[in-house]
């Protein structure tokens, strides 16, 4: 693990934590019952509707997927992307390419509260640019999800890709 994939973990893990604290110690007198079926089906949910939107190249879909706020950041490849910096790059990539497919290789949900859940993923994916070349890459997800109101958001992600050099 290079250093700046070692910082991005810290912090995402110093927001889990910080996450957690707030949504479990802010104040209940009483434990919470976690519903986990109710929190886990609509994430597994929100990562098939985040792949297929991806899949689809359509940005304004893969967009509708993260929380509108400056609470949210994302971690990619060692780089953090806040809201604004997050659309602008959806908005500039996709266009770039003819086509792209995204695999989860399996999708690991940990509800942490019945308004918060974390959703782990290794993933394939390849994509044909304008000039027809093919990239593959393999790498790693980490979402953060809040439910928002009737609807799940992510907040807090790190990813990881790399060269597919296997396929």
């Amino acid at each position: 693990m290079n250093s700046k994939t070692k910082y991005a973990f810290l912090i995402l893990l110093i927001s889990l934590t910080t996450l957690i604290l707030n949504n479990t110690l802010g104040g209940c007198s009483e434990p919470i019952e976690i519903n986990k079926e109710n929190a886990e089906a609509p994430i597994y949910a929100l990562m098939q509707s985040y792949a297929d939107a991806i899949n689809e190249t359509n940005p304004e879909k893969v967009i509708s997927h993260y929380f509108k706020s400056d609470d949210f950041l994302i971690y990619q490849d060692g780089v953090p992307y806040d809201y604004n910096k997050t659309v602008s790059q959806v908005q500039t990539f996709f266009p770039s390419v003819k086509s792209l497919n995204v695999k989860w290789d399996t999708v690991v949900v940990r509800v942490l509260n019945n308004n918060t859940a974390v959703a782990f993923a290794p993933f394939h994916e390849s994509f044909t640019d304008s000039k027809d070349v093919e990239t593959k890459v393999i790498g790693e997800v980490t979402w953060i999800a809040n439910k928002i109101g009737d609807e799940w958001k992510f907040v807090y992600g790190h990813a990881f890709h790399k060269a597919d050099i296997k396929h």
